[in-house]
């Protein structure tokens, strides 16, 4: 485990780069503030990293993913899925499960329904409702 790193602060007059140019020309005190230790920077480009504390972030969603050999982990996944199955690997199956899977793989034939229409309908029965 690495040591924690030590932080030097800058005084509001002075930047990172002043400290930084003063070490570099042989100023002693302030070499570790270079190597081994960062600057505070007291502007709005100071920045940090840190845990975020909550169980759910911002636009992830929790997310079951299922592995090969049917365990299951929960992660978080940029879209909104409640489970995601990671493929098997055939080359690890027998050849019973591999001839079951193979058959799981292929596309499933539709059945088309033809319909005939039977036409049967005869005009000259109703020609009677149109004539004058």
């Amino acid at each position: 485990m690495l040591p924690p790193r030590e932080f030097t602060t800058v005084s509001k007059g002075r930047n990172c780069e002043e400290v930084q140019g003063e070490a570099i020309q042989g100023s002693p005190s302030l070499l570790g503030s270079i190597y081994g230790r960062t600057c505070v920077r007291w502007n709005s480009n100071r920045t940090s990293m840190c845990k975020i504390n909550r169980s759910i972030y911002k636009r992830m969603y929790p997310v079951t993913l299922v592995q090969p050999d049917g365990s299951t982990i929960v992660i978080r996944y940029k879209e909104p899925r409640r489970i995601i199955t990671l493929p098997i690997d055939i080359e690890t199956l027998t050849p019973e499960q591999k001839k079951l899977q193979l058959q799981k793989r292929k596309p499933k034939r539709i059945i088309q329904v033809v319909e005939d229409f039977e036409d049967d309908f005869d005009i000259g029965r109703y020609r009677h409702l149109w004539k004058k």
